[in-house]
Order: C-alpha cells, then structure tokens, then sequence
C-alpha cells in the first residue's frame, strides 16, 4: 500500500511531495508520547447529547484576549447556561502549552478533584486561534471532553457565530442533504481517497437512506467531471442545513515561497482545485455557503498549521536514509519558524463567521495522508491491508442523525488512546526483548521504503525472512499512522452545536462510541428512555420504520412547524402541538406508540400537548382498531 500526502504547491496545484512512500516506511518512525487515558467521563451512563447532565464550559486566554472573546459570545453563554440549568464553567488558560503541560493542566486544573464530578463540563468550547490555547491543549481535552474551537478573524465574525447557532437552534425539522465532493485532479492521493473513501461512502449512504435510516432528503455526489469550483459553490449555496464532505489536497507553501506571512495566513489549507483554482475564504466569506451545515474538509492544514508537525522526525530519518527524496523541512516549510504563531485557517474561519455558513468544520491540523480510511491487519504472521472507510461512516451518521458537533467528532477521536497504548506497549515489549536478546530484534532495512509515482514496489529482502519481523513493523507503521493521522483532525465550531433538525438520536441507542446501553436492550426499553422531542423517530424505529420511509413523518414535520408552540425542555427542545385538534394522524401515532413502547403516558401526553387521559383514549381505539385489523388478517388467512 502507498501513502500519499494531500498537499499542493499554492502557485502550480502539483503535489508537494513528489513521490509516494511504502507502507513499510512508517515503521521507522520513532516512539511518540502516549497521551494520558482518559480518567473518567461525566456520567458517562447517560445521554452524551443531554446538556443537564454531560455539562458546557468555556476554555478561554488569560488577559484582556479572554475577557472580550468571552463578551462577543456571551449570548451563546447564556443560551447554554439556560439549557444546562446552571452556570457555565470558564477556564483561563496561558498561552502556548505544549503536550506536557497540557496534560498537567488537564489533571490539576480540569480534573479538578474539589469541583464536583455533575459539574464538570464533558463539552469545552475553546475560544481563540493556537497561539492562545493550545493545539496540544486541544488534542489532550479530546480523548475525553467534546472538545471544539472557535477562532475567528474580527469581533463581528464571533458575534455572527454565536447568533447563527441560537438562530439555527429555534427552526423547526428542516430537512438537509448530505454532500459528497472529490477534486479528481488526475493525482494518486486524490484518486485513492475517490476509490477507497468517498466511492464506498456514497453507496453505503445511499443504501441507509433507502433502508430509511439516514435522515437527509438527497444524497448529491459532485465532482463527476472536471474540478470545478463553481459546481461546489452552487450546491453548498442549496438551501439547507446540508452536510459537506469533501476530498482535496490544502494548498501548502509554493516552490519560491510565500511573499509575507499574511499571505501563508491567508491562503495555507484552502482548498486546491489543481491549475490556480482553490477555493480561498474571500470565497466563502459572503455569499451563502453551507447555511446552519457541517462540512468534513479533508486536505492537508485545511483545520489549522501547527507549530510542529508530527511527522517531521519520522520523515527526517527517511531522508537521512535516502528514503524520501524530498527534504522535509521542504515539505513543511509552510510551518511557522521560530518566532511565528501556529494559526487556524483562514477558509474554515471565514466559512463559520459568516452569518450565512456552517455551525461547524471538521478538518486536519497537519498534514494529512491517505491512511486514514485505510488498515492493516495480521492474517497469520502476515499483514494484510484494507480499506477502513467506517470511521468516516460513523462521523456522517452521528452528523446526519443530529448529535451534537462534540458527539460526531468523537467517533475519529476516539480511535486515537486506544493505538497510542497499544504502540506504546510495542515498543516497550521490542525493548524488553531486546534487551534480553539483543539479536531478536535485529533485522535489515528494506531496499528501497520511498519510490516515484508508477515504479513498482520494492522486493522485500532480509526482513521477509522474519515473519515476525515484518508483523512487527506493519503493526507500528499501521498504529503509528492511525495515531497521527486521527489526532490531526480538529472540530472548529461549537461543540454543543448541531445539524438543526433530523432524529437526534441519543448515542446510546445507536450501538457505538460511550455511552451505550447494553446490546441486549430491545427497542422498546431504549425508546422509552428517548427525549421527549425524538419520541416520533424511536416509535417509528421500534416498528422498523425509518422517517424517511414514511410519508407520515414529513407530514408531522411540516404540521409541528405550521402549529404555535409555548416554551421548551431545559434542552431547547420545542413541544408539539398544544392542543389536540391540532396533532396530526401521525403525531398521535407517535405518542400511542411511545406508550405501548414502554414510555411514561404522563411525559408522552406532554409531548403530545395533551391530557393523560385523552392519550389513553387514543391508546385505547388504536388497539381496539388494531385488533379489527389482525381479526380480518385472521379470517382472510383461515379462508384460504
């Protein structure tokens, strides 16, 4: 398998890295650090996406910086202070933490053993671009905490944020489509995240929202033809919210370098379209583009540059072994030297403060290759690569199903703990064997670990005749790249937000990530423990009905937005109806099959906006007509 970097010349929009490396190369990595697990979770046993129980903070820069972003998104503060039923925690942190330091703010100061655990914010919106709180800080937070960043290029890009989200969160089941963009420029990187990602992305999608398990009205593939930035713009202009996932390479530094660091701010990461296209924030920054949406960018420094990249020492060896024939302070030349700040791209920036863009982006803060929907596996002594798209799958099912940002995000997170322990127990066990047997661990380099587009791939010499050997590396080249890789991606946004709408389906009913109840739960036992505003989604789940199957679904959508309402859960969850003349054919369905599904009739009727005893009336007739139904099905069946 080759690795291919997704990374392009700003000026040409030809690939930075000039050649592919092998897979086997990644095994020359060094050791990196195991970030620290995660202690605990805040109630973990409970809905990640309930805001009274799982909590909201603010992470924010000491001095001045602080207090004012802290002003410009004060109505969201409060929003969520409401919805939570209590105060916000606010963090003041220094600036520039690195790893160490971020852990041991994290233990001291987060995990604070005198705060009360029901107190402790699961979701932390941090405030500021790197050079405030950290990207380390950030990527510490996030093995645990539903972490998101919120950095913006004026005072009016924060305040249009914070009421973009408050104003997306007051509109009633709108409906979305899901859309799907590779830039097919004729490069292997963007050729194999076309073949091996985005093509088995769309037919899974596609056949979940015929089963009626995805909630999105279409389903659009872009890109069928030449790179075209405008056929992009036009459908992230369809109205909305829509979800966006797109494949590129990020514009990195060109080969005369960038004429002023306001330009590398400007440009680095945006979104190359090959020949001089890309899509820059001055493009996004005004016109309509993802309105109340989410958009998954996929390219090297689409999310952010760092201050250091995670592969600079892997690459430097492999140089110094005339195994890459780029020098890697080439590649990464676009990082800050000493004395410039780390920062968060300009395109995503522009993107979310824009009163008519997305609530969220989900994108890479380093370079980013074509290893992160693929794996390896040992078959016998052997190892075996496949195509591992599912992480992506499960980020765009939590999207599409209404979970919070946070929630969504947290299915690539959590993959990166569980291969930083288990690289860190390799190389503690090649060490222990080692240094018992220093010949165990002794094998040749390949021949040839880097090679030029098209060549054919090194024969394996010396370590073939090791099985053992080659299973060792393939493990480390496959977690040390899974590794990197994932932590690479960040959430801009908050991450309290959501995709406005859809099932808002709790996490634990959908069988993934923390929170799950156990597997042998029936249907109806989770849907009785569903929020009162899903009770429609879950009743007709627990029939096997998806929403999107039935036509009654959009009917009661459009009803619950044509009927006045009063008031709101804790949640800002909207009731329904609240008179019975009001609710549709469906919405009585709903809440009789809520009932029969094992939920409370007292919380179902308030769902309903009706009396306890008119719902057992409809109880009553929807059981006495369901059995006229199967006493016919009886009879008819008898006869024949």
């Amino acid at each position: 398998m080759d690795l291919e970097l997704l990374l392009a010349d700003a000026e040409r929009g030809t690939p930075m890295l000039d050649m592919c490396l092998t897979f086997e190369a990644a095994s020359l990595a060094p050791r990196p650090l195991a970030p620290p697990l995660a202690g605990y979770l805040r109630y973990d046993s409970g809905d990640p996406g309930s805001l009274p129980l799982q909590r909201w903070g603010v992470v924010a820069p000491e001095g001045p910086m602080g207090d004012r972003l802290l002003s410009l998104i004060d109505p969201l503060v409060q929003a969520r202070q409401q919805a939570q039923g209590g105060p916000a925690r606010i963090y003041r942190v220094p600036a520039a933490m690195d790893a160490v330091a971020a852990a041991q703010w994290k233990s001291a100061v987060y995990r604070d053993p005198d705060v009360p655990e029901e107190e402790l914010p699961r979701y932390l919106l941090i405030l500021g671009d790197l050079d405030g709180p950290s990207l380390a800080l950030q990527q510490a937070l996030a093995s645990d905490v539903f972490v998101g960043r919120l950095a913006l290029a004026d005072d009016d890009a924060y305040a249009a944020y914070a009421d973009k989200v408050l104003r997306w969160e007051k509109v009633p089941m709108p409906t979305r489509a899901a859309l799907f963009c590779t830039v097919r420029d004729g490069t292997n990187a963007t050729t194999i995240g076309d073949q091996r990602l985005m093509t088995p992305i769309v037919a899974h999608c596609r056949r979940q929202l015929q089963r009626g398990l995805l909630h999105v009205r279409d389903i659009v593939e872009l890109g069928q033809g030449p790179p075209s930035m405008d056929e992009l713009m036009r459908a992230a202009a369809m109205p909305g919210p829509n979800m966006l996932f797109t494949i590129s390479h990020g514009l990195g530094r060109p080969r005369g370098g960038w004429r002023s660091a306001s330009q590398r701010r400007a440009l680095q990461g945006a979104m190359s379209f090959s020949a001089g296209m890309r899509l820059t924030a001055e493009d996004v920054a005004e016109r309509p583009f993802l309105d109340g949406g989410a958009w998954v960018f996929l390219a090297c420094y689409s999310g952010a540059t760092p201050q250091h990249s995670a592969y600079y020492a892997w690459m430097k060896r492999l140089y110094e072994l005339d195994l890459m024939t780029r020098d890697p302070d080439t590649v990464l030349a676009g990082l800050p030297r000493p004395g410039e700040r780390p920062f968060v791209a300009a395109l995503p920036q522009a993107a979310l403060g824009n009163p008519r863009g997305p609530l969220a982006v989900i994108a890479h803060a380093d370079l980013a290759w074509t290893y992160s929907f693929q794996d390896m596996r040992i078959k016998g002594k052997r190892p075996v690569i496949g195509d591992r798209p599912g992480r992506f799958q499960s980020l765009f099912r939590s999207l599409l199903d209404g979970n919070r940002f946070g929630v969504a995000a947290h299915e690539l997170w959590r993959h990166i703990g569980e291969t930083s322990v288990e690289l860190a127990m390799m190389y503690d066990r090649e060490a222990w064997a080692a240094a018992r047997n220093p010949s165990h661990i002794r094998a040749p380099l390949q021949s040839q670990v880097g090679r030029g587009p098209g060549s054919p791939p090194p024969e394996a010499k010396g370590a073939a005749a090791d099985p053992n050997h080659v299973s060792r590396s393939a493990q480390k080249a496959s977690l040390f790249l899974t590794r990197n890789d994932l932590a690479g991606y960040i959430l801009l946004g908050d991450p309290a937000a959501r995709l406005p709408g859809g099932s808002r389906t709790p996490h634990h009913m959908m069988g993934q990530g923390m929170g799950r109840q156990s597997m042998g739960q029936t249907k109806a036992q989770a849907m009785a423990q569903a929020p009162a505003d899903d009770l429609h989604s879950r009743a007709a789940d627990l029939l096997g009905f998806g929403p999107s199957s039935a036509s009654s679904a959009s009917s009661a959508s459009s009803a619950r937005s044509a009927v006045p309402v009063s008031g709101g859960d804790a949640d800002g969850r909207r009731p329904m109806a609240t008179a019975t003349a009001t609710a549709t054919a469906a919405e009585m369905e709903a809440a009789v099959l809520a009932v029969i599904g094992g939920q409370d009739t007292g919380l179902a009727a308030k769902w309903a906006g009706v009396s306890t005893s008119e719902l057992q009336r409809w109880c009553d007739e929807y059981r006495r007509a369901g059995r006229e139904a199967m006493e016919r099905l009886a009879a008819a069946a008898w006869q024949q």
